[in-house]
């Protein structure tokens, strides 16, 4: 028997929809688990410009989640899901588009 609690890496691919990331991390982060698993969040940024840094780093300076910011400079989805696989630590893998909120439920 496992007694470990399972640990999923959310991961986010962006590109440019900075009016919805913010919203989006706070949704992220405040989710109940009840215990019964922990998570951290992935951003994948899909712009060379990396345009939602500044909006990832400010949730993560107050934020208990961890956070990982990652930038895929190519544009391509496909390379950008890698890229956020690629920075991800968790035993499972979730995405969320970057226009999508999470039910608090």
């Amino acid at each position: 028997m496992n007694d470990q609690i399972p640990h999923i890496s959310v991961c986010i691919c962006m590109y440019k929809r900075l009016r919805f990331l913010k919203r989006l991390l706070d949704d992220v982060g405040a989710q109940v688990t009840e215990g019964q698993f922990t998570y951290s969040i992935v951003v994948a940024d899909n712009d060379q410009l990396q345009s939602a840094r500044p909006v990832v780093l400010e949730f993560r300076s107050a934020s208990p989640i961890p956070v990982t910011y990652c930038a895929e400079p190519q544009q391509n989805i496909a390379l950008t899901r890698n890229r956020a696989i690629a920075n991800a630590s968790g035993d499972y893998i979730a995405f969320v588009d970057d226009d999508e909120f999470p039910a608090a439920e």
